[in-house]
């Protein structure tokens, strides 16, 4: 049986035939709650800073590549703040120290949204590329002793070869009306596996429960580019329950995808070619012009079409293809289409 090594995908409307560029934020509190009887916000961000940082990568390379943006800039609750700049509660680090989003005051509404706005130079090309990524930090607003659990990730969300880590730390807490709760709690860690239509499966090492607190400890080896993972605390009848997703840029195989006519089909006309790079490290071990008796990989390529669902290949019943480049017709698109490829082996 095949083994998935890595996964990538293009949308024919806005990707160049070029190294891939992508931005990632690590939040350290996602959730923030309210308790409107006590006024209490847990945690406190006046006192304990929310910090976001961002993250740069290019395929190929592991590390992050934060130092080699140009611009940067944040938009959090409409407020812009750049790089080296404060703005009220709001401070955004030189880029030269990483860049980092300081958050010195409470949530008033439902959500704060943060976007960032960076531009990213290639030194070997001279290409810039226009980075944007969104995210938000959740107010939760309880109601008297609302029954609520909250995952926090003290090392991060990411592995990469700058942080050099082996291992990250989910951390669960139950809080009820912005109490931390740890009395009579039943903790279960689960993770996401997507075949056979996606189900949670239940994980079973890595946990440690100590006085009310939950950690999952995750190693790199369990995460294939991305995990979703659950926490699911239950109290007697009350039940609540948590979601993080940890990302590896470590993982000895990355998929580049990239296509022939850059970022559109013009005018309904012609064809494209979509090609899968292979790369261990910062290596290329595999692509399009490899030799078929000396590949190792199978690539399999799912189309689907602009509102996100799976889409036929042209005269197949089929939204899936295997081969490495495929052609795409421009009757294959209407408007845009995204083709998302799982490498295995």
């Amino acid at each position: 049986m095949s083994t998935v090594k890595a996964r990538g995908q293009i949308t024919i409307v806005d990707l160049n035939d070029a190294k891939q560029v992508q931005m990632r934020f690590d939040i350290s509190e996602r959730v923030q709650i309210y308790n409107p009887d006590t006024k209490i916000h847990t945690p406190n961000f006046t006192s304990a800073p929310c910090v976001v940082s961002p993250k740069v990568y290019v395929t190929g390379n592991s590390s992050n590549q934060v130092e080699k943006l140009t611009a940067l800039s944040y938009i959090v609750g409409g407020v812009t703040v750049n790089a080296g700049q404060t703005s009220g509660a709001y401070s955004v680090a030189a880029i030269s120290a990483g860049g980092t989003l300081t958050i010195k005051q409470n949530l008033t509404a439902g959500s704060l949204k943060i976007v960032c706005k960076a531009t990213y130079h290639d030194s070997d090309t001279g290409q810039d590329t226009t980075l944007e990524h969104e995210d938000a930090i959740v107010r939760s607003s309880s109601a008297g002793a609302l029954f609520q659990a909250v995952i926090t990730a003290p090392k991060g969300r990411i592995f990469d070869e700058g942080n050099a880590l082996t291992s990250l730390q989910l951390v669960a807490n139950v809080y009820r009306g912005g109490t931390h709760d740890t009395d009579g709690l039943n903790f279960k860690w689960e993770k996401f596996v997507a075949t056979g239509g996606g189900t949670w499966q239940a994980v079973t090492t890595g946990i440690s429960t100590v006085n009310g607190t939950s950690t999952l400890t995750v190693g790199v080896n369990d995460v294939l580019n991305f995990q979703s993972y659950r926490v699911v605390v239950t109290d007697g009848s009350d039940r609540a329950e948590a979601i993080e997703t940890l990302e590896d840029k470590t993982d000895p195989y990355t998929v580049e995808v990239v296509s022939t006519t850059g970022d559109k089909i013009v005018n309904g006309q012609g064809n494209t070619q979509l090609m899968a790079r292979v790369y261990r490290g910062a290596t290329k071990i595999e692509d399009e012009t490899t030799p078929q008796s000396s590949r190792k990989f199978t690539c399999t390529w799912f189309k689907y079409d602009k509102n996100g669902n799976k889409a036929n290949w042209a005269g197949t019943a089929s939204n899936v293809k295997t081969g490495n480049p495929i052609t795409v017709a421009a009757n294959e698109i209407d408007q845009k289409a995204t083709f998302f490829c799982e490498v295995s082996q």
